[in-house]
């Protein structure tokens, strides 16, 4: 809708081609009226109606004449209300000889021309600016004024666009690289936490393996001194076999002197028995009775030689068994002694295996320990990276119900509250003070979590709230993570 008709400036107003055509009416009007007039005054002239028909034909050639410039005026109209619906590709033509009307009209044709001109410039840059191509910058070269200095604007806008639009690039790309990193970061974060939870289980078995292999140390150290003691009885009792047999070989041979000394005397009786023998068969029927007892007595001599002879026969039967004895027991005596060395170096193995085995349980159990404290600091790294992503993704995540829990379900709080470690690091100052950081923690993180879901995006307020609360949980968890140290060293030093 033309501006005039909008506003109803012009509402009233006749157009100039009517104005034109009514003054020229009126002027052959007046005109007709006084030749009329005289007419009727003084009779029919001629030479007075010459001048209302000169009138009519000036006012049709005024008329005529003047079409051109009302037909230049509707186009300069047209142009402009084309102009003001945005169709700038109008222009005003056959303007020759129409004086100043056709220079406005020239005029007009420039500044459309200019304002053509800078709009294609505009609309080429902005168009390429969308499609990411920022080189195209606008020409501003025969632009006069104003025109030159919005495109030179314009230009300082696209290369604030261009680099806008690489800023906007970077954070996209840092956006999608913190996205990839934070998620392989949890996952192997993750792995690890599962490994340390592994190893922690390890400890502990290892740790009652090492308890079980010292028991069975000290129990088999207490079999080894009964050995030890029962073979050193036994060594005993095997040297006074020993002496025993020594004792019988030499009582058996003082034997076997007293049956040698037999055996001669009954030699002797026998050979005195001879002899009397002899001389009783020389006094003849004197002697016979003597005869008779010298023969009981050569036989008794010969019993007695035969007697001797057996005894002698076992006595040296008994005389080697009695040396076979003092050998073996000898040999046994010998052999108990050796079984006894090394016993005593078997007893003195098993108590450095004791020794050994209470050291691998300290330092298993200390391992242990230091263990649990990296699974501990494995589960702050991990906690954290969830309370970033819970907070980014403004609570709607998985990470987000990771974090949700208070700090005595976590598992350093049911390790704190419900499990061993009040019973192992309880007599620690640094146990009674790592409640209230770790408490801490979680608290914060909820609260910046309850902020991330809130405006923050346009409420800096709350953003910098929000980025406090984080700030002073990482305050939190390095406390934690340094009473956590500091627990283990404050245990084993005194344990020192």
């Amino acid at each position: 809708m033309p501006y005039s008709s909008k506003t109803g400036v012009s509402r009233h107003t006749p157009f100039l081609r009517q104005q034109l055509l009514l003054e020229c009416g009126i002027f052959t009007l007046i005109t007709t009226i006084l030749a009329g007039w005289v007419t009727y005054q003084h009779g029919m002239e001629l030479s007075v109606w010459l001048f209302p028909l000169c009138t009519l034909s000036f006012s049709i050639y005024v008329l005529a004449r003047f079409r051109r410039t009302i037909d230049t005026i509707k186009s300069m109209k047209e142009v402009l209300r084309h102009s003001s619906e945005g169709q700038l590709h109008s222009r005003i033509t056959h303007t020759a000889g129409l004086g100043e009307l056709g220079k406005a009209a020239w005029e007009l044709n420039e500044f459309l021309d200019l304002i053509e001109m800078y709009f294609k410039e505009v609309n080429t840059c902005f168009k390429l600016v969308s499609e990411g191509v920022f080189y195209r910058k606008a020409l501003s070269a025969g632009l006069p004024g104003q025109f030159a200095e919005s495109l030179e604007k314009v230009n300082a806008a696209i290369q604030a666009m261009e680099q806008n639009s690489q800023l906007i690039s970077r954070n996209e790309l840092a956006s999608q690289l913190h996205t990839m990193n934070t998620h392989n970061l949890l996952r192997k974060l993750k792995l690890n936490q599962e490994d340390l939870v592994s190893i922690s289980k390890e400890m502990d078995e290892v740790d009652q393996i090492a308890k079980s292999n010292r028991d069975g140390a000290e129990s088999s150290l207490t079999v080894a001194n009964q050995i030890s003691s029962e073979l050193a009885g036994m060594n005993s009792r095997v040297q006074e076999m020993a002496d025993a047999a020594q004792a019988l070989g030499v009582d058996s041979a003082a034997i076997n002197t007293a049956v040698q000394f037999i055996s001669d005397i009954a030699d002797q009786t026998n050979l005195l028995a001879l002899n009397a023998a002899i001389e009783a068969a020389r006094a003849g029927e004197s002697g016979r009775g003597f005869a008779v007892v010298a023969d009981e007595v050569r036989k008794l001599a010969e019993r007695t030689k035969n007697s001797t002879t057996e005894i002698d026969a076992i006595v040296s039967r008994f005389r080697n068994q009695v040396d076979v004895m003092v050998v073996e027991t000898g040999t046994a005596r010998t052999l108990t002694a050796d079984v006894n060395v090394k016993m005593s170096d078997f007893r003195n193995r098993f108590s450095e295996f004791e020794r050994d085995a209470e050291t691998i349980i300290q330092r298993v159990t200390k391992t242990k320990d230091r263990s649990f404290g990296s699974l501990v600091k494995m589960d702050h790294i991990i906690f954290m990276q969830n309370a970033y992503m819970s907070v980014e993704m403004s609570g709607n995540c998985e990470e987000a119900k990771a974090t949700g829990v208070d700090h005595h379900s976590c598992r350093l709080g049911r390790w704190y509250y419900e499990g061993t470690g009040k019973a192992i690091f309880g007599t620690t100052p640094s146990f009674g003070a790592l409640e209230t950081p770790h408490a801490a923690v979680h608290n914060l993180v909820h609260r910046a979590t309850a902020l991330s879901q809130q405006d923050w995006m346009g409420n800096v307020a709350v953003r910098d709230d929000m980025v406090r609360q984080l700030e002073a949980a990482e305050q939190a968890s390095s406390q934690v993570i340094d009473l956590v140290n500091r627990m283990n060293e404050e245990k084993y030093e005194r344990a020192a």
